[in-house]
């Protein structure tokens, strides 16, 4: 499919790529000449007819004419290929049609490609804050956390290409223990949600700093909360979580963990890696108060 947009002189007017009987050499030299192109992430294709294509590749992998094997063409349909295919291609259609994903599949024609919106954001000083919001994702298929770390994937290869050196660029990351330490899939087709650890871990050195924000610390990774510099810390009750705030910040100690149930709402402990005690602080109630909903979201702001 990433071919066929490629090079759309390959693909017939459907734009699909057909192997039946067709020779293997100018599709063969044309991966070989795209292969970069090919194997990078952001490669487009139409994943509409995704299915369709899955299909076209159900061939023998030779013809055969006059009992002779012709090795320089695909063959006729496999049969058994294709007829094993179905199942699969009707769950890929579902998907792709689904209501719940149409956000990814079928977006509305006034919506923006998401990685254009946040390249202009960065190359414009002017911007200060750039909100991303997950609220029109399903949780079906485990839906937000693969976007999300696609998202950190493309920041994170943006910012090894030294795009926020002159502006850096801080992600703000929220309900960040539903996208750090998991993997999605199953056995044979498993995802890590890696992405925003390796920004915590190697971020900065790019201009690419995350601020994480979780109700739950004892899900976040020893070796991304070994990477962070600065906590502010809420009220906690679960002592798993009061110990992990403590074996992380190096400076809390288990007198002073023992306040944190009792703080009340508003107050935190501001504990740094440069600071001699955690320094006890009142936040301001905000303008505009949040909403009370479980909508992830993400928020890029510029340093």
């Amino acid at each position: 499919m990433k071919l066929a947009h490629i090079a759309p002189d390959l693909a017939d007017d459907d734009g699909l790529l057909a192997k039946e009987f067709r020779p293997k050499k100018p599709v063969n030299q044309a991966f070989l000449k795209h292969d970069e192109k090919i194997r990078a992430p952001s490669a487009p294709f139409d994943v509409s007819k995704l299915s369709q294509q899955i299909l076209k590749e159900c061939v023998e992998l030779n013809a055969y004419e006059n009992k002779a094997i012709d090795t320089k063409r695909w063959g006729r349909v496999h049969e058994t290929s294709f007829s094993n295919c179905v199942t699969l291609c009707m769950r890929v259609e579902s998907n792709i049609n689904a209501p719940t994903l149409s956000a990814l599949f079928k977006p509305a024609d006034y919506m923006e490609d998401l990685t254009t919106v946040i390249q202009a954001f960065a190359g414009n000083p002017e911007k200060r804050v750039l909100r991303v919001s997950m609220e029109n994702l399903s949780f079906e298929n485990s839906t937000r956390e693969l976007v999300v770390n696609a998202i950190g994937r493309f920041l994170l290869t943006s910012a090894r290409h030294d795009q926020y050196q002159a502006t850096p660029l801080v992600v703000v990351l929220d309900e960040a223990h539903q996208f750090l330490n998991k993997s999605v899939g199953d056995e044979n087709n498993r995802v890590f949600l890696d992405a925003f650890g390796l920004i915590a871990k190697e971020g900065r050195k790019y201009g690419l700093t995350c601020l994480l924000a979780t109700q739950r610390p004892r899900d976040i990774p020893e070796d991304v909360l070994s990477q962070v510099g600065m906590f502010v810390v809420h009220r906690l009750i679960n002592e798993r979580d009061q110990a992990v705030v403590v074996n992380a910040s190096g400076v809390l100690d288990g007198s002073t963990a023992a306040f944190l149930p009792n703080l009340r709402d508003g107050e935190a402990l501001m504990i740094g890696t440069s600071s001699i005690m955690p320094l006890p602080v009142t936040m301001d109630p905000p303008a505009r108060p949040p909403k009370l909903s479980s909508n992830a979201s993400t928020t890029w702001l510029k340093s």
